[in-house]
């Protein structure tokens, strides 16, 4: 074979240049040739997974197809709703074998009352309609003695909220409280010490707001800090109390939750129960 690197036998023209540069390279070719799609062609088919439909999906198709759809509907929506379900890999593969259509429909469905293809299009057909059937909406109210009635139903003679002691001589071991017997009524004076933290009527609110919420008629009372506040609080107590309207030691108080419109009642409206602050 004659020598390529006479001047006479070099390349004089472009396609000359190419074959020279793929002489030699043929049993290569199939991998240095790849193909690049660009944006408008490239279809990230990862995305995508085939599944059984459960029922008919607008846009999609009826109950039994088989369509592609994007792995995060499927997990988020379509899975859970029981709108379709998955395909196993080898029942997958006997469908490819059969050529068994899998398609999706997009023209299905379009004016019928079927589930839509998106959790959007959902919300949008859901205000639609919401704002066909616009009623007027009523709120049911509660009576003040049935709201004290609730009260003294659900709220618990004795609340326990649990803080952390201040400890002031690490020396002396702190009394463990964390064995309390709330069925004994406990020594309410004098006060076991100091807490990190305090508690306030928004807390005890707090809690009486969780335990209204184990029946539905009562959680439809509601008890702001405003209408609680304590009393009988004697020593230092009480002078935090003053101040700050909050406890600040642990042992047992007693708060009172007013009621508004029983003021001429014996009661007056006002509903007592203790509060336990433990380690």
């Amino acid at each position: 074979m004659a020598s390529l690197t006479r001047p006479s036998l070099l390349p004089q023209c472009i396609s000359c240049s190419r074959r020279i540069s793929e002489y030699g390279l043929k049993a290569w070719l199939p991998f240095q040739q790849q193909q690049t799609r660009g944006k408008k062609t490239d279809t990230n088919k990862a995305d995508f997974i085939t599944v059984r439909l459960l029922k008919n999906v607008a846009t999609f198709g009826k109950k039994g197809s088989i369509v592609p759809v994007k792995r995060s509907i499927m997990r988020n929506t379509w899975y859970h709703r029981r709108w379709a379900d998955y395909i196993p890999w080898a029942e997958l593969r006997t469908l490819t074998t059969l050529k068994t259509p899998m398609e999706r429909d997009w023209d299905y469905g379009r004016a019928a009352d079927l589930p839509l293809d998106s959790i959007s299009a959902s919300v949008v057909k859901a205000a639609e309609t919401a704002a066909s059937t616009t009623q007027p909406v009523t709120l049911s109210t509660l009576s003040p003695q049935r709201t004290f009635e609730l009260l003294s139903i659900f709220v618990p003679a004795s609340l326990v909220l649990r803080r952390t002691p201040i400890s002031k001589d690490t020396s002396e071991p702190t009394p463990n409280n964390n064995h309390v017997d709330l069925s004994s009524p406990g020594p309410k004076k004098p006060y076991l010490g100091e807490i990190y933290g305090s508690v306030s009527p928004a807390d005890l609110a707090s809690e009486i707001v969780r335990s209204l919420a184990l029946n539905d008629e009562a959680s439809m009372v509601q008890v702001s800090e405003a209408d609680i506040r304590f009393v009988n609080i004697v020593g230092a107590a009480a002078e935090e109390v003053a101040a700050n309207n909050r406890i600040k030691y642990l042992g047992d108080f007693d708060f009172e939750v007013q009621v508004r419109g029983l003021e001429s009642e014996a009661h007056k409206g006002l509903l007592r129960r203790k509060v336990r602050v433990v380690v």
